[in-house]
């Protein structure tokens, strides 16, 4: 019997020596797994504003091919003939085992998808360096639009394979891995909540790229030039426009023009004239609503819809969309590709983003400038067309950070498209989330000069509870708004001179205004049940100050702070008690920022 117990025991320590030997070998897969996925990391960090090159997706994929492997090798431990069965049933290990068969299972399902994924998107990058992004590049072959086409099915293999890998992460039993396993598993959480943004932002857009670019038929967008020197509710005032077609996924023609023939165009074909919006009629004297004036609105898509009204009685070609670009959108292209050599009017110029609006305006005599707008653009274009990959890309970025602080807006017709363009913030509305309270405030130029960059406003925004509320949240506000016209006396009148500004303020929904310093206009003239208008006349040099104060019918945890296209960013002190929260800050509105009473922080909605 003592002999029978001591073979049994020596095994027992046998089996778990084994064992130890085992889960150390796992331990050190673990370690080479973290190794190649820590290099797949780094490799796609781009929050440095790095770009990511031809070259490096051809490393990132022989990057993935190494993590494959470093997987492979580690399963096939887990899976040895004996050892493995052993591992799986043994009391001091098996739950790690299978917490490690989980993670592999991830692993290699996500690797899997990510190589094949790259090679995707190599294939769709080698053709567009072949064809480019215009029609004027002869190189024969498919586009990159051409290459997304053919690949459709794999892409939506990928999207279905990708979305298992995640439930399957989801199951993972993190609590039995080791520390390298664990520390493995984070690396693989970034690479997973990184591949999650990029198809967020990308690869939802692919079943409306044809429609949207021009596939089957031609697709052509309406782009308004606004020039914040004359400002408006969107923007500024839209004196240059340009029709711009795209062609399978690359540019086919830009047509830069005043958007004058627009209004003789429209003039010309229409029966009914529309009434011009009230502000409009009463300072301007303009009885008739034209296509320069009708983004007349803070509500981009609404003015969007009012503008398209409009064209379409012009007998232009049919558009797919309408972009509103502020100028400062163009400075920070140029900020990426200038400053350059350029002819215009027969006269060699150094154009910058420093200097681009001011040699506008040295053409502006009998109207030449809108022709400079055109050479300057065009010359643009065709700078674009010869940088390389990774400076086309900073470029997409500039612009669409100009889209996030609503320098850029856009209105799509067809619906999908106009949702994708919602749910990145772009589209411009009033209201950018119908769940959260708005306020805002739009200035306008009503004096006809280009005086509007020398407006410049600053707030005090008081927040608090009521004395007896029915839930915490904010239920009184007082809203100081101080303008001054820093324009010099004694410049030129055009551009520092009398600025007629007319003051929309846009409270959120239910709001009851029970106070004003200042008299509003009348509702007839303010003509936008959503505003409170007032008229204010700032001589250079000259400040005026509003005070409002408002209540709300229910406390809201929320209030989000609207900034105005085009506008100088508005300064706002922002104060008071609600709840546990204790408001003392100053910032400058340069994009949305959040209220939040819940956490007590004021942040950028995005």
């Amino acid at each position: 019997m003592r002999s029978v117990v001591v073979v049994v025991g020596l095994a027992l320590l046998t089996m778990l020596f084994i064992v130890a030997i085992y889960a150390r070998q796992l331990d050190q897969g673990y370690g080479r797994v973290k190794h190649s996925a820590d290099a797949i990391q780094t490799r796609v960090d781009t929050s440095n504003g790095a770009t990511l090159s031809a070259r490096d997706l051809e490393a990132l994929n022989v990057e993935l091919g190494t993590l494959q492997a470093d997987l492979n090798d580690l399963d096939g431990q887990l899976h040895r003939p004996l050892l493995g069965a052993l591992a799986r049933n043994a009391p001091l290990i098996s739950d790690k085992v299978k917490a490690a068969q989980q993670l592999l299972d991830v692993g290699i399902a996500f690797t899997s998808v990510a190589s094949e994924g790259t090679e995707v998107a190599l294939e769709i990058r080698a053709a567009f360096e072949q064809t480019g992004f215009s029609t004027s590049n002869a190189d024969p072959g498919p586009t990159w639009l051409d290459a997304v086409r053919a690949k459709r099915g794999t892409i939506d293999d990928l999207q279905a394979r990708f979305d298992v890998a995640v439930t399957q992460r989801q199951s993972v039993d993190a609590a039995h891995l080791t520390g390298r396993g664990k520390s493995a598993l984070v690396t693989i959480d970034k690479l997973i909540e990184r591949a999650q943004r990029i198809r967020a932002d990308y690869v939802s857009l692919i079943p409306l790229l044809d429609t949207a670019l021009g596939a089957q038929q031609d697709a052509h967008y309406f782009v308004l030039l606004q020039n914040a020197e004359e400002i408006r509710q969107s923007g500024g005032f839209p004196g240059t426009s340009a029709l711009i077609t795209i062609h399978d996924g690359r540019l086919a023609d830009i047509q830069i023009q005043s958007t004058v023939n627009l209004d003789k165009a429209y003039v010309d074909a229409r029966t009914t004239p529309l009434a011009a919006p009230g502000p409009i009629r009463e300072y301007l004297k303009q009885e008739e609503w034209l296509p320069h004036d009708a983004l007349w609105s803070a509500d981009f898509p609404s003015a969007a819809r009012a503008f398209l009204t409009m064209y379409d009685v012009s007998g232009w070609p049919p558009l797919q969309g309408v972009v509103a670009l502020n100028f400062s959108a163009v400075q920070a292209v140029l900020s990426i590709i200038g400053p350059y050599e350029v002819d215009v009017q027969g006269e060699q110029q150094t154009v910058s983003a420093d200097n681009v609006i001011h040699l506008i305006e040295e053409f502006r005599v009998n109207d030449q400038h809108k022709k400079v707008v055109g050479q300057l653009g065009n010359s643009l274009i065709d700078r674009l067309k010869g940088t390389d990959f990774a400076t086309k890309k900073r470029v997409f970025e500039a612009l669409r950070d100009s889209a996030n602080q609503r320098e850029i807006q856009v209105f799509m017709l067809d619906q999908a498209t106009q949702t994708e363009v919602i749910k990145r913030g772009w589209d411009g509305a009033l209201n950018p989330d119908p769940d959260v309270p708005t306020l805002g405030m739009t200035i306008s130029s009503l004096a006809g000069g280009k005086s509007s960059t020398n407006v410049y406003a600053k707030t005090e925004l008081a927040v608090a509870s009521a004395p007896v509320s029915t839930g915490t949240g904010i239920s009184t506000v007082s809203w100081t708004i101080e303008l001054q016209n820093r324009g010099d006396p004694t410049g030129d009148q055009k551009y520092n001179g009398f600025h007629r500004t007319w003051l929309e303020l846009y409270l959120p929904e239910g709001a009851r205004l029970t106070s004003s310093s200042r008299t509003p206009d009348p509702a007839a003239i303010v003509d936008d049940p959503r505003a409170i208008g007032y008229n204010i006349g700032l001589l250079p040099g000259a400040k005026a100050t509003l005070t409002v104060e408002f209540t709300l019918p229910t406390p809201i945890a929320q209030l989000l702070l609207r900034r105005q296209s085009g506008s100088n960013n508005v300064k706002f002190d922002i104060s008071g008690h609600v709840g546990d929260c204790v408001f003392d800050t100053s910032l400058f509105l340069k994009q949305d920022k959040m209220l939040n009473t819940r956490d007590c922080t004021v942040i950028e909605t995005r």
